[in-house]
Protein backbone atom coordinates (compact mmCIF):
# COMPACT_ATOMS: atom_id res chain seq x y z
CA UNK A 1 0.00 0.00 0.00
CA UNK A 2 1.02 3.24 -0.27
CA UNK A 3 1.15 3.55 3.53
CA UNK A 4 3.67 1.10 3.79
CA UNK A 5 5.98 2.62 0.82
CA UNK A 6 5.82 5.53 2.69
CA UNK A 7 6.67 4.30 6.17
CA UNK A 8 9.43 1.62 4.86
CA UNK A 9 10.64 4.47 2.52
CA UNK A 10 10.97 6.56 6.02
CA UNK A 11 13.10 3.96 7.59
CA UNK A 12 15.52 3.86 5.36
CA UNK A 13 16.57 7.23 6.72
CA UNK A 14 16.45 6.64 10.60
CA UNK A 15 19.74 7.02 12.03
CA UNK A 16 21.14 3.51 12.54
CA UNK A 17 23.78 1.08 14.93
CA UNK A 18 24.20 -0.40 12.03
CA UNK A 19 25.44 1.69 9.65
CA UNK A 20 28.30 4.21 9.34
CA UNK A 21 28.41 7.71 9.27
CA UNK A 22 28.90 9.64 6.32
CA UNK A 23 32.84 10.24 7.19
CA UNK A 24 33.34 6.74 7.81
CA UNK A 25 31.62 5.72 4.51
CA UNK A 26 33.63 8.01 2.26
CA UNK A 27 37.06 6.92 4.26
CA UNK A 28 35.75 2.96 3.85
CA UNK A 29 35.57 3.86 -0.10
CA UNK A 30 39.28 4.56 -1.58
CA UNK A 31 37.41 6.99 -4.50
CA UNK A 32 35.87 9.25 -1.97
CA UNK A 33 39.03 9.59 0.54
CA UNK A 34 39.96 12.60 -0.95
CA UNK A 35 36.65 14.41 -0.55
CA UNK A 36 36.69 13.64 2.74
CA UNK A 37 39.65 14.61 3.65
CA UNK A 38 38.85 17.94 2.53
CA UNK A 39 36.30 18.17 4.06
CA UNK A 40 38.50 17.80 7.36
CA UNK A 41 41.31 19.91 6.30
CA UNK A 42 38.54 22.47 5.77
CA UNK A 43 37.06 21.57 9.36
CA UNK A 44 33.52 21.28 7.73
CA UNK A 45 31.23 18.29 9.73
CA UNK A 46 30.08 15.47 7.11
CA UNK A 47 27.60 14.50 9.33
CA UNK A 48 25.56 17.22 9.55
CA UNK A 49 24.02 16.24 6.16
CA UNK A 50 21.52 14.32 5.32
CA UNK A 51 21.87 13.54 1.54
CA UNK A 52 26.12 14.08 0.20
CA UNK A 53 27.35 14.49 -2.71
CA UNK A 54 30.39 13.31 -3.42
CA UNK A 55 32.90 13.49 -5.65
CA UNK A 56 34.90 10.97 -6.38
CA UNK A 57 38.90 11.35 -7.18
CA UNK A 58 38.18 11.10 -10.90
CA UNK A 59 35.66 13.93 -10.30
CA UNK A 60 38.60 15.75 -8.50
CA UNK A 61 40.89 14.99 -11.34
CA UNK A 62 38.63 16.10 -13.77
CA UNK A 63 37.94 19.23 -12.01
CA UNK A 64 41.78 20.35 -12.00
CA UNK A 65 42.43 19.45 -15.23
CA UNK A 66 39.63 21.84 -16.87
CA UNK A 67 40.53 24.71 -14.87
CA UNK A 68 43.90 24.05 -13.02
CA UNK A 69 45.06 27.90 -12.46
CA UNK A 70 41.79 27.65 -9.96
CA UNK A 71 41.99 24.70 -8.68
CA UNK A 72 45.80 25.13 -7.41
CA UNK A 73 44.19 28.36 -5.60
CA UNK A 74 42.00 26.75 -3.98
CA UNK A 75 43.73 23.78 -2.74
CA UNK A 76 46.88 25.07 -1.76
CA UNK A 77 47.04 28.85 -1.02
CA UNK A 78 45.21 29.54 1.98
CA UNK A 79 43.72 33.25 0.65
CA UNK A 80 41.19 31.47 -0.91
CA UNK A 81 39.89 29.24 1.98
CA UNK A 82 36.79 30.79 1.84
CA UNK A 83 35.95 29.88 -1.81
CA UNK A 84 36.52 26.04 -0.97
CA UNK A 85 35.04 25.85 1.91
CA UNK A 86 32.05 27.22 -0.01
CA UNK A 87 32.43 24.63 -2.46
CA UNK A 88 32.78 21.71 -0.45
CA UNK A 89 29.88 22.67 1.79
CA UNK A 90 27.94 23.24 -1.31
CA UNK A 91 27.45 19.05 -1.50
CA UNK A 92 26.32 18.75 1.69
CA UNK A 93 22.36 18.91 1.90
CA UNK A 94 21.17 19.74 5.19
CA UNK A 95 17.15 19.61 4.74
CA UNK A 96 16.43 16.05 3.72
CA UNK A 97 17.82 12.35 2.62
CA UNK A 98 16.83 12.24 -0.79
CA UNK A 99 17.11 9.23 -2.93
CA UNK A 100 18.16 9.35 -7.12
CA UNK A 101 14.88 8.55 -8.07
CA UNK A 102 13.20 11.20 -5.51
CA UNK A 103 15.59 13.65 -6.84
CA UNK A 104 14.42 13.66 -10.28
CA UNK A 105 10.73 12.62 -9.67
CA UNK A 106 9.29 16.15 -10.68
CA UNK A 107 8.20 17.54 -7.02
CA UNK A 108 11.24 19.82 -5.92
CA UNK A 109 13.10 22.32 -7.70
CA UNK A 110 16.10 23.03 -4.98
CA UNK A 111 17.78 21.52 -1.90
CA UNK A 112 18.72 23.45 0.77
CA UNK A 113 22.54 23.21 1.96
CA UNK A 114 24.51 25.73 4.50
CA UNK A 115 25.43 28.01 1.77
CA UNK A 116 21.98 28.62 -0.36
CA UNK A 117 20.39 25.94 -2.29
CA UNK A 118 21.16 23.27 -5.51
CA UNK A 119 18.84 24.14 -8.20
CA UNK A 120 17.37 20.55 -9.78
CA UNK A 121 16.26 20.99 -13.42
CA UNK A 122 13.54 18.15 -13.67
CA UNK A 123 13.36 18.74 -17.56
CA UNK A 124 17.20 17.74 -18.35
CA UNK A 125 17.80 16.04 -15.06
CA UNK A 126 20.69 18.06 -13.41
CA UNK A 127 21.69 19.30 -10.02
CA UNK A 128 23.45 22.51 -11.08
CA UNK A 129 26.22 21.68 -13.57
CA UNK A 130 26.14 18.36 -12.84
CA UNK A 131 24.18 15.59 -15.06
CA UNK A 132 22.03 12.54 -13.24
CA UNK A 133 24.35 9.95 -15.60
CA UNK A 134 27.28 11.37 -13.40
CA UNK A 135 25.70 9.66 -9.78
CA UNK A 136 28.33 6.80 -10.28
CA UNK A 137 27.32 4.85 -7.25
CA UNK A 138 23.87 6.15 -6.00
CA UNK A 139 21.66 5.89 -2.52
CA UNK A 140 24.31 4.57 -0.38
CA UNK A 141 22.78 4.68 2.67
CA UNK A 142 24.42 6.19 6.30
CA UNK A 143 23.67 6.89 9.94
CA UNK A 144 23.16 10.04 9.07
CA UNK A 145 21.00 9.78 5.93
CA UNK A 146 22.33 8.56 1.96
CA UNK A 147 25.23 9.30 -0.04
CA UNK A 148 25.51 9.77 -3.76
CA UNK A 149 29.02 9.44 -5.34
CA UNK A 150 29.58 11.70 -8.63
CA UNK A 151 31.85 11.67 -11.47
CA UNK A 152 31.87 15.49 -11.24
CA UNK A 153 32.00 18.32 -9.08
CA UNK A 154 29.36 20.45 -8.37
CA UNK A 155 29.83 24.27 -8.86
CA UNK A 156 27.92 26.07 -6.78
CA UNK A 157 26.53 29.33 -9.18
CA UNK A 158 28.57 31.93 -6.95
CA UNK A 159 31.94 30.04 -7.91
CA UNK A 160 31.31 30.48 -11.55
CA UNK A 161 30.00 34.32 -11.92
CA UNK A 162 32.20 37.24 -11.83
CA UNK A 163 31.84 39.38 -8.55
CA UNK A 164 30.17 42.61 -10.28
CA UNK A 165 27.52 39.49 -11.49
CA UNK A 166 26.81 38.08 -8.86
CA UNK A 167 26.59 42.05 -6.89
CA UNK A 168 24.04 42.57 -9.51
CA UNK A 169 22.60 39.16 -8.26
CA UNK A 170 23.10 38.95 -5.10
CA UNK A 171 21.63 35.46 -3.47
CA UNK A 172 21.40 37.15 -0.08
CA UNK A 173 17.64 37.91 1.17
CA UNK A 174 18.89 40.20 3.51
CA UNK A 175 20.90 42.92 1.64
CA UNK A 176 20.79 44.86 -2.01
CA UNK A 177 24.36 45.31 -3.23
CA UNK A 178 23.41 46.97 -6.68
CA UNK A 179 24.46 50.36 -6.13
CA UNK A 180 28.27 49.49 -5.39
CA UNK A 181 27.76 47.40 -8.72
CA UNK A 182 26.63 49.61 -10.72
CA UNK A 183 29.34 53.05 -9.31
CA UNK A 184 32.14 50.10 -10.57
CA UNK A 185 30.25 49.65 -13.81
CA UNK A 186 29.71 53.34 -14.28
CA UNK A 187 33.62 54.19 -13.71
CA UNK A 188 34.70 51.06 -15.75
CA UNK A 189 36.49 49.46 -13.25
CA UNK A 190 34.96 45.63 -13.64
CA UNK A 191 37.87 44.51 -15.27
CA UNK A 192 39.79 44.97 -12.42
CA UNK A 193 37.15 43.93 -9.77
CA UNK A 194 36.93 40.22 -11.89
CA UNK A 195 40.02 39.76 -12.62
CA UNK A 196 42.20 37.10 -11.40
CA UNK A 197 45.25 38.22 -8.96
CA UNK A 198 47.74 35.67 -7.27
CA UNK A 199 46.58 36.07 -4.10
CA UNK A 200 42.48 36.62 -4.35
CA UNK A 201 41.01 40.26 -4.10
CA UNK A 202 38.83 41.37 -1.31
CA UNK A 203 36.14 43.95 -2.18
CA UNK A 204 34.69 45.43 0.28
CA UNK A 205 30.56 46.27 -0.13
CA UNK A 206 27.97 48.78 2.13
CA UNK A 207 24.58 47.27 0.96
CA UNK A 208 22.48 49.86 -0.45
CA UNK A 209 20.75 50.95 2.84
CA UNK A 210 24.02 52.23 3.71
CA UNK A 211 24.45 54.16 1.02
CA UNK A 212 21.36 55.89 1.93
CA UNK A 213 22.01 56.04 6.13
CA UNK A 214 25.66 57.40 4.77
CA UNK A 215 23.18 60.42 2.57
CA UNK A 216 25.24 59.65 -0.82
CA UNK A 217 23.36 60.64 -3.92
CA UNK A 218 23.82 57.90 -5.99
CA UNK A 219 21.82 59.54 -9.37
CA UNK A 220 24.85 62.98 -8.56
CA UNK A 221 27.84 60.08 -8.22
CA UNK A 222 26.70 58.65 -11.57
CA UNK A 223 26.71 62.05 -13.16
CA UNK A 224 29.55 63.28 -15.39
CA UNK A 225 31.10 66.04 -13.47
CA UNK A 226 31.68 62.96 -10.48
CA UNK A 227 33.05 61.03 -12.64
CA UNK A 228 36.41 61.09 -10.59
CA UNK A 229 35.54 61.24 -7.27
CA UNK A 230 33.42 58.35 -7.77
CA UNK A 231 36.20 56.10 -9.50
CA UNK A 232 37.80 57.22 -6.54
CA UNK A 233 35.29 55.75 -4.55
CA UNK A 234 35.04 52.77 -5.84
CA UNK A 235 38.84 52.24 -5.77
CA UNK A 236 39.36 53.07 -2.10
CA UNK A 237 37.10 49.48 -1.52
CA UNK A 238 39.28 47.94 -3.54
CA UNK A 239 42.49 45.44 -2.21
CA UNK A 240 44.65 43.40 -4.17
CA UNK A 241 45.26 39.99 -1.65
CA UNK A 242 41.92 38.62 0.05
CA UNK A 243 41.72 39.03 3.25
CA UNK A 244 39.20 36.78 4.57
CA UNK A 245 38.07 36.68 8.45
CA UNK A 246 40.01 33.68 9.39
CA UNK A 247 43.16 34.83 7.96
CA UNK A 248 42.86 38.20 9.44
CA UNK A 249 42.51 37.13 13.24
CA UNK A 250 45.39 34.66 12.64
CA UNK A 251 47.42 37.61 11.22
CA UNK A 252 46.24 39.33 14.52
CA UNK A 253 46.29 36.83 16.87
CA UNK A 254 49.74 36.86 18.83
CA UNK A 255 49.35 41.03 18.71
CA UNK A 256 48.88 42.86 22.32
CA UNK A 257 45.43 43.70 23.11
CA UNK A 258 43.72 45.95 21.88
CA UNK A 259 46.21 46.91 19.23
CA UNK A 260 45.01 43.82 16.85
CA UNK A 261 45.63 45.76 13.75
CA UNK A 262 47.51 45.56 10.76
CA UNK A 263 48.28 47.92 7.57
CA UNK A 264 47.36 47.41 3.63
CA UNK A 265 46.87 49.98 0.56
CA UNK A 266 43.84 49.95 -1.43
CA UNK A 267 43.32 50.40 -5.12
CA UNK A 268 43.41 54.08 -4.94
CA UNK A 269 46.41 53.76 -3.35
CA UNK A 270 45.18 54.97 0.34
CA UNK A 271 46.41 53.32 3.60
CA UNK A 272 43.28 50.78 5.32
CA UNK A 273 43.67 49.51 8.75
CA UNK A 274 42.27 46.08 9.31
CA UNK A 275 41.22 45.29 12.95
CA UNK A 276 39.98 42.14 15.45
CA UNK A 277 39.78 44.39 18.32
CA UNK A 278 36.74 43.39 20.22
CA UNK A 279 36.72 40.39 18.53
CA UNK A 280 35.37 42.26 15.67
CA UNK A 281 36.35 42.03 12.16
CA UNK A 282 36.20 45.75 10.61
CA UNK A 283 37.94 47.53 7.63
CA UNK A 284 39.04 51.56 8.51
CA UNK A 285 37.05 51.26 11.63
CA UNK A 286 34.14 50.20 9.94
CA UNK A 287 32.48 46.48 10.72
CA UNK A 288 31.88 43.82 8.61
CA UNK A 289 28.50 42.57 8.85
CA UNK A 290 29.16 39.70 6.47
CA UNK A 291 31.97 38.38 5.62
CA UNK A 292 33.57 35.99 2.95
CA UNK A 293 31.82 35.48 0.16
CA UNK A 294 33.12 34.15 -2.41
CA UNK A 295 33.47 34.69 -6.05
CA UNK A 296 35.67 33.17 -9.03
CA UNK A 297 38.21 35.18 -8.38
CA UNK A 298 38.09 36.32 -4.40
CA UNK A 299 35.80 37.47 -1.92
CA UNK A 300 33.66 40.65 -0.46
CA UNK A 301 32.69 41.83 2.68
CA UNK A 302 29.49 43.54 3.22
CA UNK A 303 30.34 46.81 5.57
CA UNK A 304 28.28 48.30 7.67
CA UNK A 305 29.38 51.56 6.07
CA UNK A 306 30.70 53.11 3.24
CA UNK A 307 34.63 54.35 2.84
CA UNK A 308 35.46 57.84 1.58
CA UNK A 309 37.94 59.50 -0.58
CA UNK A 310 40.72 60.79 0.02
CA UNK A 311 40.12 60.77 4.30
CA UNK A 312 41.24 57.50 4.06
CA UNK A 313 45.03 58.53 3.32
CA UNK A 314 44.57 60.86 6.19
CA UNK A 315 43.87 58.12 9.12
CA UNK A 316 46.98 57.53 11.19
CA UNK A 317 45.51 55.73 14.10
CA UNK A 318 42.93 53.02 14.56
CA UNK A 319 39.56 54.23 16.02
CA UNK A 320 37.47 51.15 16.79
CA UNK A 321 34.12 52.77 15.71
CA UNK A 322 30.70 51.32 14.50
CA UNK A 323 27.43 51.42 14.23
CA UNK A 324 25.33 48.95 13.91
CA UNK A 325 21.91 50.68 13.44
CA UNK A 326 20.65 52.04 10.06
Amino acid sequence: SLMLLLITSSWLFVPSMGQSNNRVTMNNDQKLRQFSGLLDNAGINAGTALTVFAPTSDALEKWRNSDPDRFQKYMQQPEFFPNLKHLLEWHLVTEGAYLLNEIFDGSRERMENSQGNITINQQVKTIDNVPSTAFVQPDVATAEGVLHALSEVIIPPFLGADMISQLLNDRSDVFALTNMANLALHVKLEDRINAMYDNGFTFLVPPNRRFNRAEIDIPKMLSPEMYNYTRDFVLCHMIVDSYHEAQVFAINEDKPRGEEQFLVISELGTHLWITTTEDMLRFQAQEVLVPDLPSNNGIFHIMDYPLFPPYTSDFAFFTAIATNHD
